[in-house]
């Protein structure tokens, strides 16, 4: 790795940087950003005045050699961390682990319970790690750049979202190898209660949506918020239910969803958090950008219960 440059500045983003930010992304991306809003100047100066956005930049003699956002989900008081692009020219200098670092402070300061990110390669699997990060699962296709792409799903609770949480009554998901380890690395209180009626529960993917059901004409893909059938979907869809619900996650595994994810304490209600299982179906098979993450990604499966 490069010896951080004195010369690069970690800054809140402000409107100024806008056409900077777009600029960086057009570059790193060469115009396949999955997000075409992130390419838009007006976009940009908008959101990084909204508070539901936790944008910083790295700057150097001026110019924008970084980006990272962080978007908030006040339904559950949730942060995505993510959309992380460094200047080429800056590659291998800790420019992304500066700027991930002041937007874990930023979130956590601010009461932020729980933070989340889709890693895409193994440099930021690293860098999640270093935040505090736990593997939770993975994302086989929810986005696609050249192809689709698997990511792996970083997660982090601050202790209050760990004192918030209540396990569902004996359920024998929580037997998955996946599952002990994570609440192993999340030493996460035993008690355990009854859980709300719902089944299914607003998504991580966009993390801002609260409506039925979501869909990213760019991606081809469907998030759902609320299940009432299924959905004819072109490339992916995915649901989030509460851990509780083992009859409807099972009738989903049979309707060839796929386990994904464990997603502790994610649902928010009355003061209390609740556990939930991340399910995903892929019509086409995604590819990992960054080839040295698949092994993490088998390993995943195994300690869910699949087969690599």
């Amino acid at each position: 790795m490069k010896e951080v440059s004195v010369d690069v500045g970690v800054v809140r983003a402000a409107p100024a940087h806008a056409e900077g930010i777009a600029a960086l992304y057009e570059k790193v991306y060469a115009g396949k950003y999955p997000l075409a809003e992130f390419q838009d100047p007006r976009f940009i100066a908008g959101a990084v005045q909204d508070s539901r956005y936790k944008w910083f930049v790295a700057q150097k003699g001026g110019a924008v050699v970084g980006s990272t956002v962080g978007v908030v989900a006040p339904w559950n008081n949730s942060c995505e961390l993510g959309k992380t692009v460094v200047d080429p020219g800056e590659a291998g200098a800790g420019v992304a682990k500066q700027m991930c670092a002041r937007m874990r402070d930023s979130a956590l300061e601010e009461g932020v319970e729980v933070l989340w990110g889709a890693l895409r390669n193994e440099q930021m699997t690293k860098i999640a790690r270093h935040d505090g990060l736990v593997l939770v699962g993975y994302l086989p296709g929810a986005h696609r750049v050249e192809n689709r792409e698997i990511h792996l799903l970083g997660y982090r609770l601050s202790d209050e979202a760990r004192r918030k949480r209540v396990a569902p009554l004996k359920n024998h998901l929580y037997d998955l190898p996946g599952f002990q380890r994570i609440c192993a690395e999340f030493a996460l209180p035993v008690a355990q209660g009854e859980y709300p009626k719902e089944v299914v529960v607003n998504p991580g993917l966009c993390a801002n949506a609260e409506v039925g059901v979501l869909y990213h004409p760019f991606d081809k893909s469907w998030v759902v918020t609320r299940w009432d059938g299924v959905l004819d979907v072109p490339e992916y869809i995915e649901l989030t239910v509460l851990a509780d619900k083992v009859d409807e996650i099972d009738k989903l595994v049979h309707a060839e969803f796929e386990q994904v994810a464990f997603l502790p304490a994610w649902y928010e209600r009355d003061g209390k958090r609740y556990d939930c299982i991340r399910l995903a179906r892929a019509l086409r098979r995604p590819l990992a950008s960054d080839r040295s993450i698949q092994p993490l990604m088998y390993a995943l499966r195994r300690d869910f219960g699949l087969q690599s």
